[in-house]
């Protein structure tokens, strides 16, 4: 059976779906798999499947069963999750969504629970090299993927003036940074602001590469977007198989009731890659009834031979 698999998204959407298809290729080998290369005003690189063996890309649309990837197409408007249920990640919303696509096609097929982004760097090995070369230099690393979104997940705000300026405040550290930047070089006071292209070299597609380099990097800074959950995202940068060292990418962030972070019973989260301010309310303390501020003072007072009645 020739299977087709397409999405109307873009380059993330892509890539948090093939965990899942891979899962479908492994219990099922004897079928044919195909990827349509094209997502809403995306081209898909050869390089983004090439970790998926036994997955191609196709121009048509044409299985004897065609799989939408993209949560939000009509087919599934029906599998609205109840409000009760919990979504801890990016992967749990997929995993919400490919239990049913497995069942609605009769696929017999079990979601680990460490399922994650765990792909091959197939690089090729000049720059492999020189990632490997620039990785052994002493500086801590801070990888940031100033990519804007494409889908209105984040605000896109332009990262330009606070790489120049956390670069020069923190001069004993590396900044690298993926997309493109007109910034003048005089500006940086130590040369440690670095476009990655320059660590190993151009290419038409450099998203495998970013990845590889931030298996070397301490820090994993940058939006909600594809290139970003192609590093911050991959099992080696979540899981820590090393039970004796510290893992920097296992983030777990508390927001339960707990007598150590009180925040409304909010839950807990794994895998936890950053937060968006979206409403804040800062009190008017004037207007804050307590036990330093509870009483109303009346007094009157004279003005312009007027007697004007004042309230505290």
């Amino acid at each position: 059976m020739k299977i087709c698999f397409n999405n109307e998204g873009h380059i993330g959407d892509l890539l948090l779906n093939l965990p899942f298809i891979k899962l479908l290729i492994d219990k099922y080998p004897e079928n044919e798999y195909y990827q349509y290369r094209y997502g809403a005003g995306t081209s898909f690189h050869d390089s983004l499947i090439r970790g998926v063996g036994g997955l191609s890309y196709t121009d048509e649309v044409n299985g004897d069963l065609n799989i939408p990837t993209w949560m939000c197409n009509k087919e599934y408007a029906e599998w609205e999750a109840p409000a009760d249920y919990i979504f801890e990640d990016h992967f749990s919303v997929q995993e919400y969504y490919w239990k049913r696509i497995y069942k609605k096609h009769g696929f017999d097929i079990d979601i680990p629970s460490d399922l994650g982004i765990d792909y091959n760097f197939l690089l090729d090995a000049p720059s492999k090299k020189l990632i490997e070369t620039f990785a052994s230099t002493e500086r801590k690393k801070v990888l940031i993927f100033n990519q804007k979104t494409r889908s209105g997940q984040s605000d896109n705000q332009d990262y330009k003036s606070y790489l120049v300026r956390v670069a020069n405040i923190f001069s004993d550290c590396h900044f690298l940074y993926t997309n493109e930047e007109d910034i003048d070089s005089k500006l940086i006071l130590d040369n440690n602001l670095i476009h990655t292209p320059t660590i190993f070299g151009n290419h038409d597609c450099d998203i495998i590469h970013n990845s590889y380099l931030s298996l070397y990097c301490d820090i994993i800074i940058g939006r909600a977007n594809g290139p970003f959950m192609y590093a911050a995202m991959h099992n080696n940068n979540i899981l820590n198989k090393d039970t004796n060292s510290f893992n920097p990418g296992n983030y777990v962030f508390d927001l339960d009731s707990g007598t150590d972070n009180v925040t409304g019973g909010l839950g807990r989260y794994k895998n936890v890659i950053g937060f968006r301010l979206v409403k804040a309310v800062i009190p008017s303390t004037t207007f804050v009834v307590n036990k330093f501020n509870n009483q109303i003072k009346d007094r009157i007072v004279k003005e312009n031979n007027n007697l004007i009645n004042w309230f505290n």
